[in-house]
């Protein structure tokens, strides 16, 4: 059978080296082609914009090709790391007729995104629910065979009229597919998809795929690049000096922009509310 992981990594974040390594390890282990796109394929549509993360969302319209030439397809986020016990997810995941993923609908209220697209898909059905909680599945980890595939029903033109509008917007859509062609699906185990509402303690680190969306285990988004690292050196015992490096660098490049910044406004300030005292001073300036 063939099998491949695809992922998707735009853009210059300094985590993909390690989440890269840990994905090339695991196809290695489980006899799959690992597929990494590094530019956007996808049009966005004209005369929309989008931030490079969720234009790279659009990019998961691959999976329909890869679906052609492979049997099984495992999609990962690229803020996920692989931890060296996993198991091999096409064995213990073994259906062919029904997709993976987990439900977190059931552990994170998604009333907000499923409204919004019922709204402007004219979704009228009864959306499914699980002991009285709406359905929601995250699309950071999914299992598809060739038989169980969403993407038979998806339509990018479809994608371009939400995605300013709905939360989560790929996502979101996803689920709308799911619920509308009552596809079937398999839950999958929080240990294929450990995000940080199952608690931010170290017991993350007992799972086998750990995914570090929004704040990534760290607080603030702008901390979960250093816990990423420092977690992938703690799961795959690499204590070179990279790591010290590029924590560093990814620490001191947010102060040095976060102060600049500030400088920036402090001047701007200055400059409102009197801009001829300044002007003049910096004329006095350059004729000295």
């Amino acid at each position: 059978m063939k099998k491949a992981i695809f992922t998707i990594m735009i853009g210059d974040d300094p985590t993909f080296e390690y989440t890269k390594k840990a994905m090339i390890a695991y196809a290695k282990k489980v006899s799959a082609e690992l597929i990494v796109h590094t530019k956007n394929q996808y049009p966005i549509g004209k005369g929309n914009k989008l931030s490079p993360a969720k234009a790279a969302w659009l990019e998961k319209f691959h999976l329909k090709k890869l679906l052609e030439k492979y049997e099984r397809v495992l999609y990962l986020d690229a803020d996920i790391i692989i931890t060296p016990h996993a198991p091999n997810i096409f064995e213990t995941c073994p259906r062919l007729d029904a997709m993976y993923m987990l439900n977190e609908g059931y552990h994170d209220d998604r009333t907000k995104p499923i409204e919004q697209i019922s709204s402007i898909l004219s979704y009228d059905q009864t959306w499914p629910t699980k002991e009285g909680k709406a359905i929601y599945y995250n699309a950071g980890v999914m299992l598809f065979s060739r038989d169980a595939n969403l993407f038979n029903y998806a339509n990018l033109a479809d994608l371009h009229t939400i995605y300013n509008d709905v939360y989560f917007y790929e996502q979101t859509y996803f689920n709308y597919l799911i619920a509308k062609h009552h596809l079937p699906m398999c839950d999958l185990a929080l240990e294929y998809n450990r995000m940080e509402f199952f608690g931010i303690n170290e017991d993350r680190l007992k799972a086998y795929f750990i995914h570090y969306a929004g704040m990534g285990y760290s607080g603030k988004a702008k901390y979960r690049y250093r816990t990423l690292i420092a977690d992938y050196h703690r799961l795959y015992g690499d204590t070179d000096n990279m790591f010290v490096k590029t924590s560093k660098q990814i620490k001191y490049t947010w102060i040095y922009h976060r102060n600049s910044l500030r400088r920036l406004l402090a001047k701007i300030k200055k400059w409102s509310a009197n801009p001829s005292y300044y002007l003049q001073k910096k004329i006095n300036k350059t004729t000295k």
